[in-house]
């Protein structure tokens, strides 16, 4: 059964997308709960060292999607869906549970920290892969780009709730009763995958070689078994995806360390409370939000690499511009039109590799997307953690948007490079008619 066989119901009609997207949401929605009591944590236990020890514990989270991109996307190849999501949704549950326990008995050093940051993170790592491949299986061809606009919400509409819910229970039960909770929204998360069915597609990696069979000989029961490159080697034959994914991966090495630097504005700039944190952060995952929503109604477009030059240029000033102006409420305005701007680019972008990517080599794909977008992060959170501990927050913003700025210009270099391309592959084609 693929998506092909589904009807192209309505997708709130759609019971099985709806138990998996809710999960999705959940888990997202948790690890980003886990992140802000965590570093707000961090930032107020400590008053001279909070930036350097901030960045290391966002840095732990992100080794899992590059050190093990390979297992991960084998993984997700090969192994049933429903029961690897299930699996470390539950996994992460437990660790989370047990972070709650140490801190009830005022038993956590920092050291346990970046370890509970690793694993929560590898569990996360497994599971991203894993829904983006499930995705596709789960609705109607007709139905994709919309089932990819809910899916990219899940993130922004996850990571708000978890950022305002966390940030303004810090203060009514602490860090110890939001790691408490954090763990019961996933063990939920795990309950909606238990009804959620997976179909398991033809030419999903499953005793097929498809497009990677390219041999004359007669097929053998070696032949059965698929042998898709891995690692790098996959994007071999992709080269502007290639490029694509690492221009967001420079992309990220400064646009993510807003996740750091917000405590730290929060609380030494601007001298605000955990609350005023969640406001902030609210207004930034809304804006991706109302992004990813408002995305279905823009046109379509082919030329996705001007689309992308012109949402990052966007997104850069919006990044910059509170380092000019001091002001939560101009804050919080800024970070909404970022992320409106980041959503509307998710959505494009995830709709274009969704419809260019082979089905049975998706797993490995997304796996390698994952590792390659985010290859720059424990660097950016290391670097900029620094840079917290010796420079005053709104410089850092200037940092950080114009990176962004300048790598707007790096996406129109690939489109003018594409449309050569393109060009010369239709002289050939005339020259050989």
């Amino acid at each position: 059964m693929t998506n092909e066989d589904l009807t192209p119901l309505p997708l709130w009609h759609n019971r099985n997308f709806l138990f998996f997207w809710t999960a999705q949401i959940f888990t997202q929605a948790g690890l980003r709960m886990f992140q802000i009591a965590f570093l707000w944590w961090i930032v107020t236990r400590s008053a001279s060292n909070s930036g350097t020890q901030a960045g290391l514990f966002m840095a732990a989270g992100t080794l899992p999607a590059l050190l093990f991109f390979k297992k991960i996307g084998k993984t997700a190849d090969s192994s049933d869906l429903k029961k690897l999501l299930f699996f470390f949704s539950l996994a992460g549950a437990c660790v989370i549970a047990v972070c709650a326990a140490c801190l009830k008995l005022a038993a956590f050093p920092l050291s346990a920290v970046y370890a509970a940051g690793f694993l929560t993170a590898l569990a996360g790592a497994f599971m991203d892969p894993a829904f983006n491949k499930a995705l596709p299986e789960l609705v109607a061809k007709e139905n994709l780009e919309s089932a990819v606009a809910l899916q990219s919400s899940a993130q922004p509409l996850a990571y708000f709730g978890g950022a305002v819910a966390g940030a303004a229970l810090i203060d009514l039960i602490g860090v110890a009763g939001v790691i408490s909770l954090n763990a019961a929204i996933y063990f939920l998360a795990a309950m909606c995958l238990a009804v959620v069915v997976i179909p398991k597609a033809m030419g999903s990696g499953y005793g097929v070689r498809s497009s990677f069979v390219t041999s004359r000989r007669q097929v053998t029961n070696e032949d059965l078994t698929p042998l898709p490159p891995s690692g790098l080697a996959l994007l071999k034959d992709m080269p502007l995806i290639k490029n694509i994914l690492i221009g967001f991966g420079f992309v990220n090495f400064f646009a993510t360390p807003t996740l750091v630097i917000l405590p730290i504005y929060t609380s030494k700039t601007l001298g605000r409370s955990a609350s005023t944190l969640g406001i902030l952060e609210g207004s930034l995952w809304t804006g991706i939000l109302a992004g990813t929503i408002a995305s279905k109604y823009l046109a379509k477009t082919n030329d996705i690499l001007k689309l992308g030059a012109a949402c990052l240029a966007g997104l850069g000033l919006c990044l910059a511009l509170p380092g000019l102006v001091i002001h939560a409420t101009f804050y919080a305005v800024m970070l909404f039109t970022a992320g409106a701007v980041l959503g509307i680019n998710n959505v494009k972008f995830m709709t274009f590799f969704q419809q260019t990517v082979s089905r049975e080599i998706k797993g490995r794909f997304f796996s390698i997307m994952q590792a390659m977008i985010s290859f720059t992060f424990p660097l950016a959170y290391l670097l900029f953690g620094l840079l917290a501990a010796r420079l005053a927050p709104p410089k850092i913003c200037l940092v950080q948007g114009l990176g962004v700025m300048c790598l707007a210009f790096y996406f129109l270099a690939l489109r003018k490079q594409a449309c050569l391309s393109l060009a010369e592959k239709a002289i050939k084609r005339q020259v050989k008619t």
